[in-house]
């Protein structure tokens, strides 16, 4: 009977986590057709108005929505949930962020690869189908796409290694943790908000930062500056190397630790996990979206019910 009894708990609790990822995955879908319809009449994919504030942000939060539709089809086989992610895959694709189209495609492998059992036929049939799917969409939006890279291309060329906004904050991310191994510059040093927050961190002239791009001290003032345009240099300049490895043990642990507690029962929660954790780290190379409050939220948020899940299901 208390075996029953929790059985039963079990259950319920299940279902309110998968409604409550289905109620995300509508709302989300929903809140993306202005955005859409606004870029296919102005003719701008890439500056729409959205309610997540600018479109790097958008693009995060649609392919989040992508991954919780695609477990809500896998929980339910209701169809609606396909019907849901299709229409995602193409909100996202017609953003033309490179950063959020490719995350979208590698959330769609771990899905057929790992989330799925399939016969390798399949996966093959589901492949091919999903380029039918996607030759179209690049009939509309393949130029823009085209543009942006030649544009980055252009601006790499011409900027070098050192002066790129983002790689230049690399390189001196590393040289910072090396020149302070191995516990880096300390908090509020480089590439945080810290740094900038009622002073200007002398590091941005010692390593030449603030000669490249918008990352001028008179930018800073102007409120239009680029410093905070990625997540990861700021932790490897103000962690060093000991403090990035434990910072990646705490990223990584719900991760690592499903998979010891992978089965086929949970496969579906562990693929949130996998596909929600690789997106926000891959997310951080180019963009600060890991360290947006919304976003620690959102994303932590399901990977606590998720990783919360895994544990009582195993």
């Amino acid at each position: 009977m208390y075996l029953r009894a929790i059985h039963c708990l079990n259950c319920l609790k299940s279902k309110s986590y998968n409604k409550l990822l289905s109620i995300f995955s509508f709302f989300v879908a929903l809140s993306a057709v202005p955005t859409f319809i606004y870029g296919l009449v102005s003719g701008d994919l890439r500056a729409t108005p959205t309610l997540y504030r600018e479109l790097g942000a958008h693009g995060f939060t649609l392919n989040v929505a992508l991954i919780t539709s695609l477990f809500c089809f896998r929980e339910s086989r209701k169809s609606i949930f396909i019907f849901i992610a299709l229409a995602l895959v193409v909100f996202i694709f017609f953003t033309t962020l490179k950063k959020s189209i490719l995350e979208a495609m590698l959330i769609i492998f771990l899905y057929l690869f790992f989330a799925e059992k399939l016969k390798f036929s399949h996966r093959l049939t589901s492949i091919i189908l999903s380029f039918l799917f996607i030759s179209p969409i690049l009939f509309f939006v393949g130029q823009d796409l085209i543009d942006n890279i030649n544009v980055n291309i252009f601006y790499l060329n011409n900027a070098g290694n050192e002066g790129h906004v983002r790689i230049g904050m690399y390189i001196a991310a590393i040289s910072i943790a090396v020149d302070n191994f191995p516990l880096g510059s300390g908090f509020g040093t480089f590439g945080s908000l810290g740094s900038i927050l009622g002073t200007y961190s002398p590091l941005y002239y010692q390593y030449g930062v603030s000669e490249i791009g918008a990352n001028s001290y008179q930018h800073v003032l102007d409120q239009h500056h680029t410093l905070l345009d990625t997540f990861w240099p700021h932790i490897i300049a103000e962690l060093g190397f000991i403090g990035l490895m434990l910072f990646f043990l705490l990223f990584f642990y719900p991760f690592i630790s499903s998979i010891f507690k992978y089965t086929d029962k949970n496969k579906g929660v562990f693929f949130i996990i996998a596909a929600l954790t690789l997106i926000t780290f891959l997310d951080g190379l180019a963009l600060y979206t890991p360290e947006v409050p919304v976003f620690i939220f959102l994303v932590h948020f399901f990977l606590g019910l998720s990783f919360r899940k895994i544990c009582v299901d195993a």
